[in-house]
């Protein structure tokens, strides 16, 4: 479903570059649950924003359900990113002249959904997340536990084959953040791809695999554990540790 070979991604020119990822390999299976963990400045955010095609690689090859997607125009990565994308992202994005019920309605929306069809969808989350209260209000008049948990309802919304999310439970309590972890297992048994980010060690747990990233390099978790190889080792425990 999702494939990255040789993936670099550089921002800034000369002496300011900064290589974000770093000859990233990387798979996810259709229907698979893969969580990464890494410290701040690891590249967590960069790859997961190449796989949700808001931004290119400057080198490599991104495959989606087979597509290459590398030198892809926005407007390209715009139809691929409705087609099958869903994302929680860290500072929540949500439409600050919007509702929170429209900006849960919005992908919907964007999908030509019939209104009646957008609402009754949009309740059934706002009441599964314990959120009824502040479907009428405005972003700006909600706590940050509030406008995260409005943020992972309109991602639940979007009917589409991969939900990425980064930190989704960064600004919720522990009993909220396993009840929201309890709702993404519910979409990965109904066949969704997800890729999560996050530096909870328990939270990635919930994943069918865990993958370790460090100074835009990538790790499987374990995969150097019994190598020869001690200075990979070492990398391995080091991102594992800064989490």
């Amino acid at each position: 479903m999702i494939q990255l070979k040789n993936a670099v991604k550089i921002y800034g020119q000369g002496t300011a570059q900064t290589r974000a990822l770093n000859g990233v390999n990387f798979q996810v299976a259709r229907g698979e649950f893969v969580a990464v963990m890494g410290p701040s400045g690891s590249g967590k955010s960069t790859l997961l924003h190449i796989i949700g095609c808001l931004d290119g690689l400057t080198e490599g090859s991104f495959l989606l359900d087979g597509q290459e997607l590398y030198g892809k125009k926005e407007r390209e990565l715009h139809k691929y990113r409705k087609k099958y994308i869903s994302y929680v992202f860290q500072d929540f994005a949500l439409m600050e002249d919007y509702t929170i019920q429209e900006n849960i309605e919005f992908p919907l929306e964007i999908q030509n959904v019939p209104r009646r069809e957008r609402h009754k969808r949009a309740e059934a989350i706002l009441k599964k997340l314990k959120i009824e209260e502040i479907a009428s209000k405005y972003p700006s008049q909600c706590s940050g536990g509030q406008k995260q948990r409005a943020a992972i309802a309109r991602a639940f919304t979007a009917d589409t084959p991969i939900f990425l999310a980064d930190e989704p439970t960064g600004a919720l309590d522990s009993e909220n953040s396993h009840a929201l972890m309890a709702m993404i297992q519910e979409l990965h048994r109904e066949g969704k791809t997800i890729v999560l980010i996050t530096h909870e060690r328990e939270i990635a747990e919930y994943a069918d695999r865990i993958v370790l990233i460090r100074d835009g390099i990538l790790y499987e978790e374990g995969e150097n554990a019994d190598d020869t190889d001690d200075t990979n080792h070492k990398r391995n425990s080091q991102a594992m540790q800064e989490a």
